[in-house]
């Protein structure tokens, strides 16, 4: 049971890691034929199971495994490399970057016991079988980083003990089943880095455990639901490189957990919702390369843990509101491509351990004193060249 635990906390903090892009393409292994073990002579779990790992071992070419120790030489399945059991049932199947090429045999869906599948970091093509939607006891399902293709099967929103899923870095297609807005215990979705399209379900804000939430680098369009606003234990929000139009709920406001919020490189329009001012543990802010438009709200100088905010490529007017000098753990503050007019406002010198500040300088202008000078000179990423306020200049840049 030990050994157990280890290895079920070995995947979750791979899970927890930074999402993972997909490897370079790896050559095919030579399939050799199906090889025929007699289950009925296995002992330690019960023959269905053991036809399941026979049935993956042959399906994913199990003899070009880079780790294949035991696998259908022995008679003990248990003792089996990345098989772990307990109380005479499979509860734990583990081949992650283990060179398994093919698809997912439909009799996985018979290791009814299954807590953790790690599948991920393999070559494995082809769909999801949807009889994966009959692990019940299933607590991680982990296919990331490998070449499955397809939908995503509705029949997995019956994972009632489901905690975390990574689907991510695959050629996954289709639409999100709003069955999965049913997974009541899940706190980890990462779905990043495939083909998916159409609407984000509004089913999903059902999800109230949801920690983790990554769509990013997908097809998705429509309007972010409102719905997700009630998801308070949000921590991280991504959903940048999609399609995402209308605008960003106000409702999101109400994510007091959330600490990373990404919805970089949509085609997000309106203002910024103040309510957005009300993310106290928010860390970093991305809303660049959108349509955003009106002026910026004040509200965001009330975020003070925030250490990137990223504005730039939008269609922002008017001035810098001066309560961004406010941000006093702001490192990386983006305004640039905006249509920001008027001086830097005076407090940004309170920023003291920004890094990189990027705007406009035909627009903006820098205020005429050495103390503002030389704060702007200290940072080592910061944009040059614009001018600096005179009387002279401003009236131009105002209107």
């Amino acid at each position: 049971m030990h050994n157990l635990r280890v290895l079920v906390a070995a995947v979750l903090l791979v899970f927890l890691s930074a999402t993972t892009i997909p490897p370079p393409p790896i050559a095919a292994q030579s399939r050799l034929a199906p090889t025929v073990f007699d289950c009925s002579t296995a002992t330690g779990i019960p023959s269905i199971e053991c036809q399941a790992l026979v049935a993956l071992y042959n399906s994913t070419n199990g003899a070009g495994w880079t780790n294949h120790s035991g696998w259908l030489t022995t008679s003990t399945p248990c003792s089996w490399y990345g098989v772990a059991c307990n109380t005479g049932h499979v509860r734990y199947l583990g081949l992650s970057a283990n060179q398994l090429s093919g698809s997912i045999p439909a009799e996985l869906g018979n290791l009814a016991s299954l807590n953790n599948l790690s599948l991920d970091s393999n070559q494995l093509s082809g769909g999801i079988p949807p009889q994966l939607g009959n692990l019940a006891n299933l607590q991680n399902l982990f296919l990331n980083t490998n070449q499955l293709s397809g939908s995503i099967p509705s029949q997995l929103g019956s994972l009632a003990n489901l905690q975390g899923i990574n689907l991510s870095a695959n050629q996954l297609s289709g639409s999100i089943p709003p069955e999965l807005g049913n997974l009541a215990n899940l706190t980890g979705l990462s779905l990043d880095y495939n083909q998916l399209s159409g609407s984000i379900p509004p089913q999903l804000g059902n999800l109230a455990n949801l920690k983790f939430f990554n769509l990013t680098s997908n097809q998705l369009s429509g309007s972010m639901p409102p719905e997700l606003g009630s998801l308070a234990n949000l921590q991280s929000v991504q959903m940048s490189f999609n399609q995402l139009s209308g605008s960003i709920p106000p409702q999101l406001g109400n994510l007091v957990n959330l600490q990373d919020l990404q919805l970089y490189d949509n085609q997000l329009s309106g203002s910024i919702p103040p309510e957005l001012g009300k993310l106290a543990n928010l860390q970093n802010l991305n809303l660049g390369l959108n349509q955003l438009s009106g002026t910026i709200s004040p509200q965001l100088g009330n975020l003070v843990n925030l250490q990137g905010l990223y504005l730039n490529s939008n269609q922002l007017r008017g001035s810098i509101p001066p309560e961004l000098g406010n941000l006093a753990n702001l490192q990386v503050l983006g305004l640039n491509s905006n249509q920001l007019r008027g001086p830097l406002p005076q407090r940004l010198t309170n920023l003291r351990v920004l890094t990189t500040f990027h705007f406009d300088t035909g627009l903006l202008c820098v205020p005429d004193n050495k103390a503002f000078a030389d704060w702007l000179a200290g940072i080592a990423d910061h944009s040059t060249g614009a001018p600096t306020c005179k009387t002279c200049y401003l009236p131009a840049l105002m209107r």
